[in-house]
């Protein structure tokens, strides 16, 4: 059985600092069968020469451009682009482990999810460190105070992210939910 394809689908503005290591944990996915799309927001830095050179070294990145519109419209414009069954939102300025889509897939193929919500690390400037757990015991309240996964931690059944019109292209913050 061929494995069903994710779309990891990057935003990128002004990321040209970190989004090398963004793209590099996509392709570094234990998962066969993958397309890595990254969409230029309108930067004004080096990173349309930074993903002009991640995609000379990585074959099969997809890179579009477009007009600086936030991080929303510029994951909907990955959207539109994406082929894969799955979709993977990966911010520029994350990573994800070398397992996680593989594990994600096989859980969301096994239970017929249309989204698997998975534990998140942040790392802050100042050296602390947080984990969330994917396993709340109020899964309400764990949506209220963004405690349900965040962008780069979970993953989508494409035609379930389109059936809801993608992403809210108005807001600024917590867009996930």
């Amino acid at each position: 059985m061929n494995a069903p394809l994710v779309s990891i689908i990057i935003p990128c503005y002004n990321a040209a600092d970190v989004v090398e290591r963004a793209v590099a944990a996509a392709f570094a996915q234990s998962y066969p069968a993958l397309e890595v799309i990254c969409i230029d927001d309108g930067s004004s830095d080096a990173t349309p020469r930074m993903l002009a050179g991640l995609q000379q070294r990585h074959e099969g990145l997809v890179v579009l451009s477009q007009p600086n519109g936030g991080a929303p419209v510029a994951r909907n414009a990955g959207l539109v682009r994406a082929t894969g069954v799955y979709v993977q939102f990966l911010d520029a300025d994350d990573e994800i482990a070398p397992g996680k889509v593989a594990r994600q897939v096989a859980l969301a193929e096994q239970e017929g999810a249309d989204l698997v919500v998975g534990t998140y690390t942040r790392h802050f400037v100042d050296g602390r460190t947080v984990v969330r757990s994917a396993q709340p015991e109020n899964v309400w309240e764990a949506l209220v105070w963004t405690r349900l996964g965040i962008t780069s931690a979970n993953l989508f059944r494409t035609h379930a992210v389109r059936a809801v019109g993608g992403w809210t292209v108005g807001l600024k913050s917590h867009q996930e939910y």
